[in-house]
């Protein structure tokens, strides 16, 4: 058994372009003190980069074209239905199973895509996709005691797509500080042997603020600055509790599931699509015009002062039945606009959700569109976003990707039809507009690649990694540091350049040696039966 522990410290979305300057302005002291005795550098994300598949990825080590998973939602082929990806659907083991399988105890708290369900050593404090009737931390009690030491633990703030950014800074701040009474609580009264604690906040305020700062000027951009400085100091506290927690020869890892970057306009792919005749579609129905809507609601529930209270005890159910309508950025969900029917399947041959293309392919109960003709439309489809000129001038920011080549040489899993990316200053949109326009000014940014890695270790090589990692090789890198073989169906690999000259092999949990041998790649794969078939705590 290992020698000393290992935590990770999981800021969604945090990216060096934020975190850079606020270390420089002496803002996030014990962030820029690890990183000075520490080795780091990027960090890569999944394609795309999006915090489901990425977290899934970090835990399996494992693609999403091997999970079959590459955004929040999918359509799987054959079907015109939209699936929710959730925890169940991962029967690949997590690095966790097998820290626990050697009999370390493990503390995860609010990985957004974990919650209880299947057997665990240690304790799980759900993240905020959890599905509301599953909903509830391991061991059952837990929840009660957090409860009681953060004042009302609350797993996420309201969703920024309905409240205003000031009202959207406000609830940051007040999560946060409770994440991290809870997560003091955890370390103190219920160690583990692994520790994983995320802070979201760190999304939502560079979605909001960071191109407020970046792009804006004068007043505006000292605003957006800030909001990212009072959000990202407050958890820079938080990372300094539990390094405090930590003893010297334990490590500590600092990572998130993607970066951040600012774009100036907005490219809505389906408005385009719906321009083309490719896509057709209803975005008002009857309870949107009488202004029955979540939005809405949520102005008048803000008026009277009932927002907060609402938005805790409404039931996800409750919140589902009501139409999203119009977002406070003028848009409309194309999921939304799926789950409520009004997508006309006879008219439409492809549609955008996320950074996926999906075609009404004959396949489809709906399908209109043989193999010949689906080419033609992915022909379509690619020269068309590549000839849009944006209203600065610039063409060809979206990039659309053959899922059957874009990870490589195995064959990929229930994929889309393409994948997009983007590049320059366009911000990928899946959503339609109101005024109609393709392209719109852009006051949200929006996901990058580069995350952030940083390893606080005795043995750790101090430093600037030169070439970035994958989320991917986090999963084998913990497993060796507590000594254990990684996983041959793993995708990750353990950097040796991360490392001193002077490591002890194995020792204290220090990687060394050949990733498994015979015997125990049949455990492994023993271990991966079992677990696909546990479905319960």
């Amino acid at each position: 058994m290992a020698k000393s522990r290992v935590f990770v410290i999981g800021l969604d979305g945090g990216s060096w372009n934020v975190i850079d300057p606020l270390i420089a302005r002496g803002k996030m002291p014990n962030l820029g003190r690890l990183r000075e005795e520490g080795a780091w550098g990027r960090l890569m994300s999944t394609l795309p980069p999006v915090t489901c598949p990425a977290w899934f990825t970090f835990s399996t080590g494992q693609r999403p074209s091997r999970l079959g998973i590459y955004d929040f939602r999918g359509i799987s082929r054959g079907s015109d239905r939209i699936r929710m990806h959730t925890y169940k659907e991962i029967r690949q083991p997590e690095f966790w199973d097998l820290l626990m399988e050697e009999g370390y105890t493990c503390g995860i708290i609010n990985d957004p895509l974990v919650y209880p369900r299947k057997p665990h050593r240690g304790y799980i404090v759900p993240g905020f996709i959890t599905p509301q009737e599953e909903f509830g931390s391991f061991p059952a009690g837990l929840m009660a005691e957090l409860d009681r030491v953060a004042g009302g633990y609350e797993v996420d703030q309201q969703a920024m797509t309905i409240v205003d950014d000031e009202t959207l800074l406000r609830d940051c701040m007040r999560v946060l500080d409770k994440r991290i009474k809870a997560i003091t609580y955890l370390l103190r009264e219920h160690p583990s042997d692994f520790f994983l604690g995320v802070f979201t906040a760190t999304d939502r305020i560079c979605h909001c603020f960071m191109n407020q700062a970046f792009l804006r000027s004068g007043e505006e951009s000292e605003r957006g600055w800030e909001a990212l400085e009072r959000v990202f100091s407050l958890v820079d506290e938080g990372v300094g509790r539990i390094v405090e927690m930590a003893s010297g020869d334990d490590c500590i890892i600092v990572m998130s599931d993607h970066g951040f970057e600012a774009r100036p306009w907005n490219v809505h792919v389906n408005q385009w699509l719906v321009d083309e005749g490719l896509l057709k579609v209803k975005v008002v129905g009857g309870l949107e015009k009488i202004g029955l809507t979540q939005r809405g609601i949520g102005r008048l529930l803000k008026k009277v002062g009932l927002m907060d209270l609402a938005y805790r005890m409404a039931p996800g159910r409750l919140r589902e039945m009501v139409p999203a309508g119009e977002t406070n950025q003028g848009e409309y969900f194309i999921h939304n606009l799926l789950e409520r029917g009004r997508v006309d399947w006879s008219g439409t041959r492809a549609l955008a959700m996320g950074y996926s293309c999906y075609l009404n392919t004959q396949d489809r109960p709906r399908g209109i569109l043989s193999g010949r003709d689906a080419e033609e439309v992915k022909r379509q489809i690619e020269e068309g976003l590549r000839a849009l000129t944006d209203p600065g001038g610039e063409r060809g920011g979206i990039e659309l990707l053959d899922t059957g080549t874009a990870y490589g040489t195995e064959v990929p899993v229930d994929p889309p039809d393409q994948m997009m990316r983007e590049s320059g200053g366009w911000q990928l949109r899946s959503s339609l507009t109101r005024s109609g326009e393709v392209f719109t000014r852009n006051e949200r940014a929006g996901h990058s690649m580069e995350g952030i890695f940083l390893l606080h270790h005795p043995w750790a090589k101090a430093g600037e990694i030169a070439d970035p990692l994958g989320i991917e090789d986090l999963a084998p890198l913990i497993l060796r540091l507590y000594g254990l073989p990684v996983p041959v169906e793993m995708d990750g690999r353990v950097r040796p350049d991360i490392f001193g000259p002077d490591t002890p092999p194995r020792e204290g949990g220090v990687p060394a040696g050949p990733d498994a041998t015979g015997a125990e790649k049949e455990r492994i794969r023993r271990r991966i039966a079992a677990l696909r078939q546990s479905d319960t705590v």
